[in-house]
């Protein structure tokens, strides 16, 4: 890499926007607690933004919600899971209210039902 290209990579991460320093922070944050998260509106307490403005700027940055984003980083969890667990362990430890909850929300991500894979 030439000296100018290293300079301008260089001045690109420098001038990342807030806007997308909180977008990482909050894909962080979800797939770091993925098991203790609850409700996606208890964000708001610990950003210091409004769910409203942390979805939008999921939309427009990613192109889907914030519900749907996370929605996919807890099934990503479950397929994990699943490897070793029973659909009403990763229920419980993913904090579904029911099998029936978790297997809706499971299927509405992946097309199919969850499965125990061992």
């Amino acid at each position: 890499i030439h000296g100018a290209e290293k300079l301008k990579r260089k001045e690109n991460r420098i001038n990342i926007s807030i806007k997308e320093s909180l977008l990482y922070y909050v894909i962080s944050y979800l797939k770091n607690n993925v098991y203790q998260i609850n409700a996606l509106s208890h964000l708001s307490k610990d950003t210091g933004y409004s769910y409203s403005y942390l979805s939008h700027l999921f939309s427009q940055r990613l192109g889907q919600t914030l519900k749907s984003f996370f929605a996919s980083i807890r099934m990503d969890a479950a397929d994990k899971l699943l490897l070793e667990k029973s659909v009403t362990e990763v229920s419980d430890l993913l904090g579904y209210s029911s099998v029936h909850a978790f297997s809706r929300a499971y299927k509405s991500v992946r097309g199919r039902t969850p499965r125990t894979l061992h």
